[in-house]
C-alpha cells in the first residue's frame, strides 16, 4: 500500500504522516487484507462465422451438433467460447484423464459413473441425487474420435434413466468436439469382438444406436491457426484423408535429409518404449549432476504415470532438453515449448527456450486440477477434486506421437521405427509443427505409413451427399 500511495503522494499532494494515516484506515476496513495482483486475463476468443453459426443452432435447440476441424483449428478455444456462452448448466467431458485436464472438464467414466469396460444395462443406474442430471441442458464432449459407439450409447441411457426423460440423451442438448482423422478409440481385440456381436458397425462414436435418428448437424472449422504456409497446408490435407501420391510421398521423403537429432528437436516416436529409451540415454551422456523433482496430490488425481501432465518424479540435469506442459498464464511459453535447463535450484529449475533469443525463466511448481460437476443455487458449476503439483516440464528430446496431440511444435523428428501402427499417426505428427522447414524424418516413409480409416472417409463423404449443414467439402 505504501508503494502504491508512495508513487501518488505527489500528485495528489499530501504529505507523509497523511499517506500513513489513509493507509492505516484502508487496511483496517472491514478488517479486508490486502488484495494480490490479479491473474492475468485470458486473451480474447476471436468469434469466427462458424462459431457465430453453431450457436445459432444451439439457440434454435439443435438436439445434436457435431463440430469437427482440421489439426490447429482450435477445437478447444472453441470449448471455451461455449463455456463464456454457457457459464451454467453445461457440463464438458473427455475420454482420459489428459484430455480432461486440458478442458479443465471431467472424464466421461466419471461423470456418468460407467466402469472401466464395455457396459452392460446393469452398468446404468439410477444415482441417488438426479437434480444435477436433470438441470443439465449442454453436453459438451471433446475428443469425440476416441470415444467408442458404445460408450455414446452408455452416456444416452444414463441421460434418459436419471432424468426420466426418453429423447436422446434425456433431451439435453450435446456438442461433440473432435477430429476422427486423427488418433481413434483404444478397441483391444476382445472389445472389437464384442462390440460386433453387439451389432456396432465400427467402434468409433458415428456408430452409436442413439445417432441413428439423423439428427445431427456438422460444422467443420476451416481457419487454420497452428500452420500458414500453403504448400504445407495441401500436404497436411492429403495426409489427413491417406491420398498421397508419388509426388507427395516425394516431398514428405525429402525431409529425411537433415534426419538427426539436434538442439531443440523433439523425436515423435510411435511408442513410450522407444521415447523413454532415448531419454534416458540422452540423459546419460550429461556429466552434471542430476536433481529429481518430487510431484504432490492433494485430493483425488490418478497417479498413474502415463496419465500426468508432468513425471511425478521429475529427475533433470543442467543441459537437459525439456519441454513444457502447461500454457504459461503471462504468456512466456505454451504447452509444447522447448527448452533447455540452464540452473536447478531446490524448488526451482531456469529454462532457456531454444528459439534463438536466449530468454531464460525461472519455472515453478504449477497446479493441475481435476474437476466434478456438483449443483449449486441451481447452477450447475465444476468443483476442484484434486491437484497435481509439479514443475509443468518433462524431459523432451522424444515424446510420442500419441502425448503430442494438441501441442504446436517448431522442431519435430519423425522416428516411426518399423512403421505407422495406427491410422493418424503420421497425420497427428506432421501437423504439430508450425512450417515443413521445422520437420525432419529419422527415415524415409512409405505409403503404407499414411494411412486413414476408409469407414472415417466413407463418414464424412456421407456427410457431404446427405447435404448436413456446415461441413465444408
Amino acid at each position: 500500500m505504501a508503494g502504491i500511495w508512495g508513487g501518488f503522494k505527489k500528485a495528489l499532494g499530501v504529505e507523509p504522516q497523511e499517506v500513513k494515516d489513509l493507509e492505516q484506515k484502508a487496511l483496517r476496513r472491514q478488517n479486508r487484507p490486502v488484495k494480490a495482483p490479479t491473474k492475468p486475463r485470458r486473451p480474447s476468443i476471436e468469434v469466427t462465422p462458424e462459431y457465430t453459426e453453431i450457436m445459432r443452432w444451439l439457440n434454435a435447440k439443435a438436439p445434436l451438433v457435431f463440430v469437427t476441424g482440421k489439426a490447429g483449428t482450435g477445437k478447444s478455444t472453441f470449448i471455451q467460447y461455449l463455456r463464456d456462452c454457457f457459464p451454467e448448466n453445461m457440463a464438458v467431458v473427455a475420454p482420459t484423464g489428459v484430455a480432461a485436464l486440458n478442458v479443465g472438464g471431467a472424464t466421461i467414466h466419471s461423470f456418468f459413473r460407467l466402469p472401466p469396460r464395455i457396459a452392460t444395462d446393469d452398468d446404468i443406474h439410477l444415482v441417488r441425487d438426479r437434480r444435477l442430471y436433470r438441470k443439465l441442458k449442454l453436453l459438451v464432449i471433446d475428443e469425440i474420435s476416441m470415444v467408442r459407439a458404445d460408450v455414446v450409447d452408455a452416456m444416452d441411457q444414463f441421460l434418459k434413466l436419471n432424468r426420466e426423460v426418453q429423447e436422446p440423451f434425456g433431451g439435453v442438448q450435446v456438442v461433440m468436439v473432435g477430429d476422427l482423422f486423427q488418433l481413434p478409440p483404444v478397441v483391444q481385440a476382445i472389445e472389437r469382438d464384442v462390440l460386433a456381436q453387439m451389432a456396432y458397425q465400427s467402434p468409433y462414436f458415428f456408430s452409436a444406436k442413439v445417432l441413428k435418428s439423423g439428427s445431427m448437424v456438422t460444422k467443420e472449422l476451416t481457419k487454420i491457426y497452428r500452420q500458414s504456409e500453403e504448400e504445407f497446408i495441401r500436404l497436411l490435407n492429403r495426409v489427413r484423408v491417406g491420398d498421397v501420391d508419388e509426388e507427395a510421398l516425394n516431398k514428405i521423403n525429402g525431409l529425411s535429409e537433415n534426419g538427426e537429432a539436434r538442439e531443440g528437436v523433439i523425436t515423435l516416436c510411435a511408442t513410450n518404449r522407444v521415447a523413454d529409451a532415448i531419454n534416458d540415454e540422452e540423459l546419460k551422456k550429461i556429466e552434471s549432476e542430476e536433481k529429481t523433482f518430487m510431484g504432490s496430490v492433494t485430493g483425488k488425481f490418478a497417479l498413474e504415470e502415463t496419465k500426468l501432465p508432468s513425471p511425478l518424479n521429475l529427475t533433470v540435469k543442467v543441459g537437459a532438453q525439456v519441454m513444457f506442459t502447461k500454457n504459461d498464464e503471462t504468456k512466456r511459453w505454451v504447452n509444447g515449448t522447448v527448452g533447455k535447463v540452464v540452473e536447478l535450484k531446490d524448488e526451482s529449475a531456469t529454462v532457456e527456450i531454444l528459439d534463438g533469443t536466449g530468454r531464460a525463466y525461472e519455472v515453478g511448481p504449477v497446479e493441475w486440477e481435476t474437476f466434478k460437476y456438483e449443483l449449486k443455487d441451481e447452477a450447475i458449476k465444476p468443483v476442484s477434486m484434486g491437484k497435481y503439483t509439479q514443475l509443468p516440464l518433462m524431459l523432451a528430446w522424444a515424446v510420442t506421437i500419441h502425448k503430442s496431440q494438441g501441442k504446436t511444435l517448431d522442431k519435430v523428428r519423425i522416428d516411426l521405427g518399423s512403421g505407422a501402427f495406427d491410422y493418424g499417426q503420421v497425420y497427428v505428427a506432421l501437423s504439430r509443427c508450425k512450417a515443413m522447414s521445422g520437420i525432419s524424418l529419422a527415415k524415409p516413409m512409405n505409403k503404407n505409413d499414411i494411412r486413414c480409416d476408409p469407414v472415417i472417409k466413407r463418414f464424412y463423404e456421407a456427410l457431404n451427399e446427405r447435404g448436413k449443414p456446415g461441413l465444408a467439402r
